[in-house]
């Protein structure tokens, strides 16, 4: 069983996924073994509901029979549910703000933890590799090449992003998606990307630009 933490945006889903591919490629579990994800994000004051969808006929966890069930945010559910966990094996995710009392009391059960370092801890080639991917899945989504001025790529490199990676993919899909729209007509085959197409905290990464 594997926990792992981090703050919102990290890529805590996105790194659970790929340990159910790693299981499938290493014949851990079989090619088509599910992957069974649970969010916990609403589940506070809805015990016996969460109880229901989670452990109950066709719940999440008879879904996942013989995969991997992921629990998204376990440190919001109830002490008596997260006892129920421990008789089974899977992976979940708690925020790196959850409570100690009860990160402590999955320590025993969960053998591995990961923790994901924040988008802010990640070096700049790591951030440009992001962006360059993101900017790289966008192109290949609209079927056209897509040219970035140096502003631009500085600002999505250093900008101050609170949701972490999620927020950089959701602003860069953002940006190319005004970015398209305002090119709707044109014939050009290149989208050229503006920094005003991107949400306005993007161009706050400028301020940062000299310390790099």
């Amino acid at each position: 069983n594997t926990r792992i933490v981090g703050a919102a945006g990290v890529g805590k889903t996105t790194f659970a996924y790929l340990m159910y591919q790693f299981a499938q490629e290493n014949d851990v579990i079989a090619q088509q073994a599910p992957f069974e994800r649970f969010s916990c994000h609403l589940s506070e004051g809805q015990e016996k509901e969460v109880g229901r969808r989670l452990f109950g006929p066709d719940g999440a966890m008879q879904h996942a029979a013989g995969g991997v069930l992921f629990i998204d945010s376990v440190d919001n559910l109830s002490s008596s549910l997260r006892e129920r966990l421990q008789k089974v094996v899977l992976i979940c995710s708690a925020s790196e703000k959850a409570r100690p009392v009860i990160l402590d009391s999955l320590t025993a059960h969960f053998s591995a933890r990961v923790e994901l370092p924040s988008l802010q801890a990640h070096s700049i080639a790591e951030r440009f590799a992001l962006v360059r991917q993101f900017l790289t899945d966008e192109a290949v989504r609209m079927k056209r090449g897509i040219r970035v001025n140096a502003e631009l790529l500085h600002s999505l490199c250093l900008y101050r992003c609170e949701n972490n990676i999620k927020q950089l993919r959701n602003d860069i899909r953002l940006g190319c998606a005004n970015a398209y729209v305002h090119a709707f007509n044109s014939a050009e085959k290149e989208l050229i990307l503006y920094l005003n197409d991107f949400p306005a905290g993007v161009s706050h990464g400028l301020l940062y630009y000299k310390k790099y």
